[in-house]
């Protein structure tokens, strides 16, 4: 019986019947949430607790401000935490990988609110099997879900942006399926048409192209952190797999 791969080029494009308990779901933000959590993780980080809108955020931040590092988007910290004198002094505008990660110190805890892709990997809440996907931990993710005994069905889940599609999260999906069939043989895997859009896009584009064509690169650049893009760009320097709990937390698996 074949795997069947889907892909969602948008998390708010997801429809109640994508997630149940007999599909892996792969969540993908690779500029930066995914990438980020990913590196936060590796630089000591035990559980990362997610907000998907102000208010959530800022009752994380207070309930964990003493054991947690508290960020979020340069964006979302100008226009909601930076007048707030009451939460600002603990609160952080720095979500990129390279930037987070510098600051965790002695935090084994994070509380991180994103755009989209916080948001994006709470939508995912009920009985599915959510993982944190980027192309920092490609290889070993692609391993753990096709060693899954139960030959589960594979969903991957792009942030994107108010029902579009962002480039760089397609083109990161199109490196899973090419690494599912890398290791699986095109004979046991059945693809949807997102998901061969999504490899003819990681086939067809290198890695730089997608650095100049994605806006939210773009942006990044603007503000000096064309190191940050070009680290999310990096394959296999991690060995996390993390697990999303269905709640608010994500930890390692």
């Amino acid at each position: 019986m074949k795997q069947n791969i889907r892909t969602t080029t948008s998390w708010d494009l997801l429809q109640k019947s994508d997630l149940d308990k007999k599909r892996n779901v792969v969540f993908i933000d690779l500029f930066f949430s995914t990438t980020t959590l990913i590196t936060a993780f590796d630089a000591g980080i035990k559980r990362a607790y997610l907000a998907g809108d102000l208010s959530s955020f800022l009752t994380l931040s207070n309930c964990y401000k003493k054991i947690a590092l508290c960020s979020t988007e340069p964006g979302l910290f100008k226009r909601y935490i930076a007048t707030d004198g009451a939460v600002r002094g603990f609160i952080h505008d720095f979500s990129t990988p390279l930037a987070l990660s510098k600051n965790i110190g002695s935090f084994e805890n994070l509380v991180l609110w994103s755009t989209n892709g916080t948001s994006g990997i709470l939508s995912t809440a009920g009985q599915c099997h959510t993982l944190i996907g980027a192309m920092a931990n490609l290889g070993v993710l692609t391993d753990h879900i096709l060693n899954n005994k139960n030959n589960e069905d594979i969903l991957l889940v792009c942030a994107g942006s108010n029902s579009k599609t962002s480039i760089e999260d397609l083109w990161c999906a199109g490196a899973y399926i090419n690494s599912f069939l890398e290791r699986q043989g095109t004979a046991n895997l059945s693809l949807d048409n997102a998901s061969r859009v999504a490899l003819q896009l990681f086939l067809g584009m290198p890695a730089a192209d997608i650095v100049t064509k994605s806006p939210v690169a773009k942006l990044a650049a603007a503000r000096g952190q064309i190191d940050e893009v070009l680290f999310c760009m990096k394959k296999d320097t991690s060995k996390n797999i993390l697990i999303f709990d269905s709640n608010n937390s994500v930890q390692r698996h």
